[in-house]
């Protein structure tokens, strides 16, 4: 399990696949890397976007930043600021929405649930995001979550 938790916190944000994580660790199957995902989800850890627009795989989510600290700690991986960030905002989204996705085609929208469509980001970014997709940034993101729950 801290193999694939390992290749899973390096792989955040990325889009991710059962035989891309298999291939990071000690000649773990793409079957045994699944099944330890899916403990994981149904002790409602980890989550999965099932319906993503992506095919090349589902990007990956802690639902709570603690557990996400813990398993960081006992793999040894350390996620990028900007991962926390996206973490944060979509585990807060999903407790609201009970569904939270996200899409990249030739951009990347972090967080889709109801009318909110946001892009999350750790600095300042010079990417062209459509029309209706809102940017966050560590600064922001407070203020957002009060907005969010009230």
């Amino acid at each position: 399990m801290r193999e694939v938790v390992a290749a899973l916190l390096n792989k955040m944000p990325s889009p991710i696949s059962f035989r891309g994580i298999a291939k990071e660790t000690q000649g773990y199957s793409y079957k045994l890397v699944q099944e330890y995902l899916d403990v994981l989800r149904g002790l409602r850890v980890h989550e999965r976007d099932e319906r993503s627009l992506l095919q090349k795989g589902a990007q990956g989510i802690f639902r709570d930043l603690l557990l996400m600290h813990i398993f960081s700690f006992l793999s040894g991986i350390r996620p990028f600021e900007s991962v926390i960030y996206e973490n944060v905002m979509q585990g807060h989204i999903y407790r609201k929405f009970g569904e939270v996705y996200y899409y990249k085609n030739l951009y990347e929208i972090d967080a889709i649930a109801g009318e909110f469509k946001l892009g999350i980001k750790a600095g300042k970014t010079k990417a062209k995001y459509p029309k209706g997709v809102t940017l966050l940034d560590k600064m922001d993101i407070p203020e957002f979550l009060l907005k969010l729950f009230r």
